[in-house]
């Protein structure tokens, strides 16, 4: 019994290493920031390589301000990439922004698990790129501002608001909608012509597809992967304005890649694991 019940040990310690948002954190209560000059402040979680960015560990923010709250990471220079090499950023505390792109121009944020935040992202400015993102566990994913900008393969999962639009211009496709309570919000609405301000499209053409709502009813009845009916957007106001003309049947795929460094102390963690394994599994045979 005891040896059954260390095998059971080694399985638990197992799923807390390779899944806990906390492995390898660093906190931090003031804003980090990628500067107009280029250099990062408030952190040095975040490496330098040309105009690339890239999170080394995760990070935690804490937010002690109850009245206007903080930003985690505000980019204030125009082409630049954030790599989150698959890490975490996640908040405690009232009023955080994960990521703000502070009207900027040609910034693309990618492979960032961004949760419990009052915004994961704000998007402003135009050409911008979210891509290939996990978003989840916040007020609103995805505050979309001014544009156009493109958000594409993100796993949008389990927010109050998946994405918020405020007179904005976007395209949105190949992205996953998963248990939000509105996958879509639109607050801006032109009474003169009786139609929304935002111009969101949530499709590209066909080959490329929409993308995946976890409410769609539809059917695929030529099996290409696209519904063969629209998927109507729904908000809490304006109900049928938005459609996705292609429809996602499946999920796609939007694991972040993790950096060579993280890969290799996962692999060392594994093969810790398996060898505790094979240890544990030979006394209990004998």
């Amino acid at each position: 019994m005891k040896k059954t019940a260390k095998l059971v040990l080694l399985l638990i310690l197992s799923s807390v290493f390779v899944s806990s948002p906390q492995f390898q954190v660093a906190n931090a209560q003031a804003p980090i920031s990628i500067g107009a000059d280029g250099t990062v402040k408030g952190t040095d979680k975040i490496t330098k390589d040309g105009d690339v960015y890239t999170l080394v560990e995760s990070i935690h923010i804490v937010s002690s301000n109850l009245v206007s709250g903080i930003v985690g990471i505000s980019i204030e220079r125009d082409n630049v990439v954030l790599d989150g090499g698959g890490h975490t950023l996640w908040a405690t505390g009232d009023y955080v922004t994960g990521v703000s792109t502070c009207d900027r121009t040609n910034v693309t944020i990618k492979n960032l698990e961004i949760i419990q935040c009052t915004t994961g992202i704000s998007l402003s400015g135009s050409n911008n790129f979210v891509i290939q993102n996990v978003i989840r566990k916040n007020k609103r994913g995805i505050v979309a501002v001014d544009g156009p900008n493109e958000i594409a393969e993100n796993h949008i999962k389990d927010n109050d608001v998946g994405i918020f639009g405020y007179i904005c211009k976007a395209l949105v496709y190949n992205n996953n909608f998963v248990s939000n309570t509105l996958h879509f919000e639109n607050d801006c609405w032109d009474a003169r012509f009786d139609m929304p301000i935002c111009e969101i499209t949530f499709n590209q053409a066909k080959d490329v597809g929409g993308n995946y709502w976890d409410d769609y009813t539809g059917t695929d009845d030529d099996g290409d992967g696209i519904g063969d009916t629209p998927y109507h957007v729904t908000d809490n106001s304006y109900s049928m304005h938005y459609v996705d003309s292609y429809p996602l049947i499946e999920q796609v795929s939007t694991i972040p890649e993790f950096s060579f460094w993280t890969l290799l102390f996962l692999f060392f963690i594994v093969g810790l694991i398996v060898i505790g394994f094979r240890k544990e599994l030979s006394k209990i045979s004998t």
